[in-house]
């Protein structure tokens, strides 16, 4: 006979099989009996499938529901779809102080998206008391989980600070890598500037090609600026050598 888990398991992945096989409906009860058995994985694809209104009416009753008992159950993405929701307040009734609570659970559950979330208000002071120490702080939790635009940010406040150059270039480089096209823009505009990094035209021009490739509009500007430094200087090198 089958344990409570298993028959959990196996109405969840029945679930998932009807939504490969376009039949929403049946998932809905297949999902339906494993949120029964509380598995909130199937909690958080009922709210989706009221969100999304795939093959029934959209419900924002029922998807703020469901997203509810999945976040209440464990669901980290759940925690942040909720907050997501909360906040916007265009599917449901805007409410902020929930919103953050469910972005703290989701973000020091690991969720980078919430991280970076929570560093933006906190840093734009929308909503909450501004807080850039904060900001900071949680800007950094989503960097280190792998968000390129928490990176940015971080590299853009050191920027700012005396003596953050380095800093600033080690975060950029690591959102770069990450072939964030914005990165590379920032990461190349420093290598050309050589302001507080040493200046390496092909290095530069090595990034910008990066983001050009994926269209990053600057990027393409600078490559034609950085190519034209890179011949002048081939130019005038046999000159300065007999200096």
């Amino acid at each position: 006979m089958a344990s409570e888990g298993e028959k959990r398991e196996s109405a969840y992945q029945t679930g998932v099989r009807c939504m490969q096989q376009q039949d929403p409906h049946l998932a809905v009860e297949w999902f339906q009996t494993a949120a029964e058995y509380g598995d909130a994985r199937a909690m958080r694809a009922l709210g989706r499938i009221y969100e999304t209104g795939h093959g029934v009416d959209p419900d924002t009753a029922l998807m703020k529901s469901w997203y509810e008992k999945a976040a209440e159950a464990g669901s980290l993405e759940a925690m942040c779809e909720l907050a997501n929701h909360l906040y916007e307040g265009v599917l449901i009734e805007r409410e902020v102080k929930p919103a953050l609570y469910w972005y703290e659970r989701a973000a020091m559950g690991g969720v980078k998206d919430a991280a970076f979330m929570l560093g933006s208000l906190y840093y734009e002071g929308k909503d909450v008391t501004k807080a850039p120490k904060k900001a900071e702080r949680w800007w950094k939790e989503a960097a280190q989980l792998g968000h390129t635009r928490a990176l940015n940010n971080l590299a853009w406040l050191y920027a700012q600070k005396e003596g953050g150059a380095a800093k600033a270039y080690a975060y950029y480089e690591e959102a770069a890598r990450l072939n964030d096209a914005d990165a590379q823009v920032n990461l190349g505009h420093m290598l050309f500037t050589g302001k507080d990094v040493g200046q390496d035209i092909y290095e530069a021009l090595h990034w910008w090609q990066k983001a050009a490739e994926q269209g990053h509009p600057l990027a393409k500007k600078n490559v034609k600026k950085a190519k034209r430094k890179r011949r002048l200087e081939r130019i005038l090198r046999p000159f300065q050598k007999k200096r």
